[in-house]
């Protein structure tokens, strides 16, 4: 902390605080009927503040607002505003640190610097012998786990801001959306974009199409072997001929030729 914001905050405490420590509970207590020098106060060193209001038809008791902080921290702030206080000051802060003293041993802790008892349900051992409290722990998890489900929260709304402004110009796939690459679905009015479906339309056919292995005949339809002596090739279309098959057809045309009448 700042030497000239440790003298406001002295000054502060020493004009609308209260130090009290009965049965070692240790609080430093302000009242405002204006919330901003709490707030600022709660920023510098933390605590808490209530709106309280009062029930009373008097206009010089008004609502008021009030900041306290309690346990090992108010005993902190104590010690740390000493030596900048009034003599009356000094005392009362002398006094809640008595009650605290006489309540707790001297060399023993029993509270967490949050305030919480270290009792054998709320203390965690470590290995080395040191302890923790298992509250603050759990409250430590809850924070991390909520601080890191914001950041996940904020990268993914980036994402999803980009993809929005990446989709009004491109398809999924990266394709420029240009009026020669968008195809409208005449049911439906759907605008797709072209380079995709064909792509889709190639893939089907991929997954779909099964080539069948073509074997070079050696035979033609009616037995007769494909030698080089028994086969041409039709040079306008280059089909293979069977010269056999050839020769028969021509026998049965002219058998079954009918004979010209005189």
């Amino acid at each position: 902390m700042h030497p000239r914001e440790l003298g406001w905050l002295a000054g502060f405490l020493e004009g609308e605080g209260s130090f009290s420590g009965p049965r070692g509970n240790t609080r430093v207590v302000a009242w405002q009927v204006q919330a901003e020098p709490l707030e600022h106060v709660q920023r510098l060193i933390g605590g808490k503040i209530r709106y309280l209001r009062r029930h009373t038809a008097k206009a010089a008791h008004s609502d008021v607002h009030t900041w306290w902080i309690t346990g090992p921290h108010a005993r902190g702030v104590m010690m740390t505003v000493y030596s900048l206080m009034s003599p009356k000051r000094q005392g009362q802060i002398l006094e809640a640190l008595a009650y605290w003293r006489a309540a707790i041993p001297q060399g023993k802790v029993t509270e967490c610097i949050h305030g919480h008892m270290y009792t054998p349900e709320n203390t965690y051992t470590y290995a080395d012998g040191r302890r923790a409290c298992r509250t603050c722990l759990e409250a430590r998890s809850r924070q991390a786990a909520a601080k890191r489900l914001e950041e996940r929260h904020e990268q993914y709304e980036l994402v999803w801001e980009q993809k929005a402004e990446w989709s009004k110009t491109h398809c999924a796939h990266g394709h420029e959306r240009t009026p020669e690459n968008t195809y409208t679905v005449p049911q439906s009015g759907r605008k797709v974009c072209r380079l995709c479906r064909l792509q889709q339309k190639k893939d089907s056919h991929e997954r779909t199409y099964v080539p069948i292995p073509r074997v070079k005949p050696t035979h033609c339809p009616h037995g007769h072997e494909y030698t080089e002596e028994n086969s041409y090739f039709i040079p306008s279309t280059g089909i293979r001929m069977c010269r056999a098959c050839n020769r028969e057809r021509g026998r049965n045309f002219h058998k079954n030729a009918r004979p010209t009448q005189d």
